[in-house]
């Protein structure tokens, strides 16, 4: 989502961001929620409990995205729930009444909602492809270049990158144990591809780590 894009459709919710920490639900699973949310700063998680009550990633939602749409359309509470995995974050809502009707009447405003659930629908189909294809040294070597395209900051040649996940987040989201993650993220940085702390990420040079994912 553009700039412009994310103008436009923070400016359809309402003014009143509400501001969360790390940690925080913006709702529970089984939770009915009649509300849309836009986020306007921080990462978020949607997740659910599988049988052994062990947290499943579903989704990580960044500045633009929308989420609680599909929710709407279910006559039953959903099981999933959305939690805070940035430091902080600011979400703002619009109830469904006003979702509907804006979906109705504002062309802009549908195309828009549909662009994110769209681009939500790739994110899948990206991981999906990371699980079925990748080695798991690659899986996590994707992981980091994602969020290097997304969120990364130049810094000269290098490439910074704010860190909310753990390392068992990180192994949730790719299909791959923290263990794994760890002796994968130190091997990276034993061959000086990257540099880490549990805060930031430095990628050494973007465009080589990305190429040797292929």
């Amino acid at each position: 989502m553009n700039t412009r894009e994310f103008e436009y459709i923070s400016s359809q919710f309402s003014e009143d961001s509400q501001s969360f920490n790390k940690g925080a639900f913006i709702y529970l699973p089984e939770q009915v929620v009649k509300n849309v949310f836009l986020v306007h700063e921080g990462i978020v998680k949607i997740g659910y409990y599988n049988s052994r009550n062990d947290s499943v990633t579903k989704a990580i939602l960044y500045k633009g995205d929308v989420f609680n749409v599909p929710r709407l359309l279910q006559k039953e509470a959903a099981a999933n729930y959305a939690e805070v995995i940035s430091t902080t974050a600011k979400i703002s809502t619009m109830s469904s009444t006003e979702f509907w009707r804006k979906i109705k009447d504002d062309v802009e405003f549908q195309y828009q909602i549909m662009s994110s659930l769209t681009q939500r629908v790739t994110e899948l189909e990206k991981r999906w492809m990371w699980i079925t294809s990748l080695s798991i040294e690659k899986r996590v070597i994707a992981f980091i270049v994602d969020m290097g395209l997304r969120e990364g900051k130049r810094v000269g040649f290098e490439t910074m990158v704010e860190n909310p996940f753990t390392h068992s987040e990180i192994g949730k989201f790719i299909g791959s144990s923290r263990q794994t993650v760890t002796t994968t993220l130190n091997r990276l940085q034993e061959k000086n591809l990257i540099y880490y702390n549990r805060k930031k990420i430095l990628i050494r040079d973007l465009k080589k780590l990305q190429s040797s994912i292929c």
